[in-house]
């Protein structure tokens, strides 16, 4: 692989050697303007999630932001996209921080040693990639809470360890990941957590009523996510001065926007904090190299927003101002969600894309020979 690229005419150098080669190792590969340090100054010069959509909020409200497609449940298929525009997703965002403040859902905790008296804010989420994932992000983002990412594959024993280590007492989820959480509550495994904000999902499950009504015996509070964002609706129709007038903290480039904790497959999951900083240096990396994309382009986000390669593909797009459609759900819709999106660009894994080179040799194989 070389360290040049020819854009038009002439060569850029994007990789330089910053040490001698050592026996069975080369030096080690740095961008030239990093022999000394690591850079600190973006191409583009945003440097957090939230930074990235007051810019677009200011500079085009109205374009498409985020899209999700229509669910009928009479049919009980899917039909389009339906998108929502920056200045929207800027708007829910803010009714979702107002809404989780007036609950008092993401409480200060002490971290670190006793020496330093660090004191941070979590919010759990444990959901697919979708909008309202996107949304309570952002509006964590405006306070600098930290988001303590849960996900599917976790099994109970590391989901535990994860809600112990940062003491979560509140968890966006969607609904048919709540009979883990009751499963977990029944197993005394939820020692800290009171709060459960919940998504609806289209295809529910038939006994999720019993297992909310089960959740809220057990002593949970269960909140809806249509709720949140009204509640934070009704601070601003009533100018509730002690929401208002809250001084926020927007979060910095280095503060810890993210924990991605690893699967815990050999010993327990390992939390790796996230700078905001850190996220949007790969759409800055890109830029570049000569790299760029537009508002014209529409994203289909279909991999783990709890993961760190689709946080990093967010970052890109908010950075571009692209189109990001979210996938319905499921990888069996996969080829429908891509026509009825038509995107410009996808981004994925090699599983990701043998599942769609296999719905297509199944479709083809049978068909007729003509």
């Amino acid at each position: 692989m070389g360290n040049e690229v020819f854009n038009e005419s002439h060569p850029y150098e994007y990789a330089a050697f910053k040490t001698e080669p050592k026996p069975g190792e080369s030096g080690i590969l740095v961008h030239p303007d990093s022999i000394q340090s690591l850079t600190r100054k973006n191409f583009i010069d945003r440097y957090t999630q939230i930074d990235c959509v007051e810019y677009y909020k200011s500079k085009r409200p109205k374009s498409n932001c985020l899209g999700t497609r229509e669910y009928n449940f009479n049919t009980k298929k899917y039909g389009e996209y339906k998108w929502k525009s920056w200045a929207e997703v800027y708007d829910l965002a803010t009714l979702f921080l107002y809404g989780i403040t007036k609950y008092n859902l993401s409480p200060e905790i002490s971290v670190g040693n006793d020496n330093d008296n660090k004191k941070m804010r979590f919010l759990g989420i444990y959901s697919r990639t979708r909008e309202e994932w996107m949304i309570g992000s952002l509006g964590c983002q405006m306070d600098s809470i930290t988001i303590v990412t849960i996900y599917d594959t976790l099994g109970m024993n590391s989901m535990e360890f994860i809600l112990n280590q940062t003491e979560l007492t509140s968890i966006l989820a969607e609904s048919n990941n709540l009979e883990m959480l009751l499963k977990m509550k029944k197993d005394n495994k939820l020692v800290n957590v009171k709060n459960i904000i919940y998504i609806h999902c289209n295809e529910q499950k038939n006994n999720l009523e019993e297992i909310m009504e089960n959740l809220k015996n057990l002593g949970l509070n269960l909140i809806s996510y249509e709720t949140i964002i009204e509640t934070g609706k009704k601070c601003v129709e009533e100018s509730d001065k002690t929401i208002l007038d809250k001084k926020y903290r927007k979060i910095l480039p280095d503060d810890v926007f993210l924990l991605c904790y690893t699967s815990g497959t050999t010993d327990n999951p390992k939390g790796v904090m996230i700078s905001s900083r850190s996220l949007l240096l790969m759409p800055n990396c890109m830029y570049n190299v000569g790299y760029h994309l537009t508002g014209e382009d529409i994203t289909l986000s279909i991999l783990p927003l709890a993961h760190i390669f689709e946080q990093m593909l967010v970052s890109i797009n908010f950075v571009y101002g692209t189109q990001s459609g979210y996938y319905s759900g499921s990888t069996s819709r996969l080829l429908e969600d891509i026509v009825a999106l038509k995107p410009t660009y996808i981004c994925g894994v090699p599983r990701l894309y043998e599942r769609i080179y296999k719905t297509i040799m199944d479709s083809i194989s049978n068909k007729g020979a003509l």
